[in-house]
């Protein structure tokens, strides 16, 4: 089967990769550089709490911060610490049984990948004109104003030429890419209520047909 698309939409998939280790890259990683690399520039020695570090938007993004030579605090539960660790984050937070603000101190950037009651207790984990830059929900203006803080939300449109820096990083080794679990396309509700249970560790890949065909 074929589909028509705009020709800079799209790029080479890894060399090193399987297809479905492939189909895992693009949304989580062209977030991941959207919101760390062009809005919030993150820079060596800055220090980056990365909310969700266990999921796919966070695996990848505590390996770009890290590849910029930042330091990286992420949340995470229990299971997800070890894999987060292994990616290169320097402090690990264990949401379900450690409260974050209480922890994080002088953040240049928050990336809130939850919002809701953790992008309300993030702003003070900021240092004055640090970025808290989101993916699920608006930050308010206002909210980033009181705190002495920059706020920004982002959307993410598909860009060929993110993706093919993010294969070659693949390729060299530089980025690893996290595929949790795979489930045939019939098995689709499955994998939802992995998500939604809070679960799920890195990317979640549907088949069409069975997993590994």
């Amino acid at each position: 089967e074929y589909v028509a698309v705009e020709a800079n939409q799209v790029a080479k998939k890894p060399r090193t990769a399987s297809f479905a280790t492939a189909a895992a890259l693009p949304m989580a990683g062209q977030a991941a550089w959207t919101a760390l690399i062009e809005t919030a520039k993150v820079e060596r020695g800055m220090r980056v709490l990365i909310h969700g570090g266990a999921g796919a938007l966070g695996t990848t993004a505590v390996q770009l911060a890290k590849e910029h030579g930042a330091h990286v605090t992420a949340t995470a539960s229990r299971d997800g610490l070890a894999l987060v660790k292994s990616l290169g984050a320097d402090e690990l937070i264990d949401y379900r049984t450690q409260r974050f603000e209480q922890i994080a101190r002088d953040m240049d950037i928050v990336l809130d990948t939850l919002g809701g009651p953790t992008q309300e207790a993030s702003w003070t984990t900021l240092r004055q004109g640090g970025i808290l830059v989101a993916t699920a929900m608006p930050p308010p203006p206002e909210r980033a104003a009181a705190a002495g803080v920059r706020a920004a939300f982002v959307f993410t449109p598909p860009r060929g030429a993110v993706l093919a820096q993010l294969a070659e990083r693949v390729d060299d080794g530089r980025l690893r890419i996290v595929v949790g679990q795979e489930f045939a396309l019939a098995d689709a509700a499955q994998a939802h209520r992995l998500g939604e249970a809070g679960k799920a560790r890195g990317k979640m890949v549907l088949h069409v047909g069975a997993p590994g065909r």
